[in-house]
């Protein structure tokens, strides 16, 4: 799947290709080390988790963050959060995983990345649960924006 692929689908579609991407890493790492799969399964996820966060900050953040605070929807703040934080785990997992790292502990690549994998996992559940009134609540900030 390219990248103008997951920029073509929904966020919802983006999501499960996520999950799925999330499924073939962990199936990449239980075979091993020199597997040339993990590093092509790892491209993919960061192209796939890159325009995910940008549909997302287009077609939901920015317009419920433009919505009184009272007016958000649930879990918006904490999720928004958990979103940065998990930015910044992944930016400091693949900054410290590089190949030559990832050759002299493999084992501890595979648990950082397990563990990264389930956060990830957890997170989109946790915004699959909210996605229906995140996108309501958009959608009515972009028609009351436009009237």
């Amino acid at each position: 799947m390219s990248s103008n692929d997951a920029v073509a689908m929904t966020i919802e579609q983006q999501h499960d290709a996520i999950m799925q991407c999330c499924g073939s890493l962990q199936a990449a790492l239980a075979a091993g080390p020199g597997d040339l799969a993990v590093a092509q399964v790892r491209l993919r996820l960061a192209g796939l988790l890159q325009t995910n966060l940008a549909s997302e900050e287009r077609e939901l953040n920015a317009p419920i963050r433009r919505l009184p605070t009272a007016d958000r929807p649930r879990d918006f703040v904490r999720l928004g959060g958990e979103a940065a934080d998990l930015r910044a785990r992944y930016s400091e997992h693949v900054g410290r995983w590089t190949p030559a790292a990832i050759d002299a502990d493999w084992s501890g690549y595979v648990r950082s990345a397990t563990t990264l994998i389930q956060q990830v996992r957890d997170h989109l559940a946790a915004k699959q649960r909210v996605l229906p009134e995140w996108k309501r609540a958009a959608l009515r900030q972009t028609r009351d924006a436009s009237h």
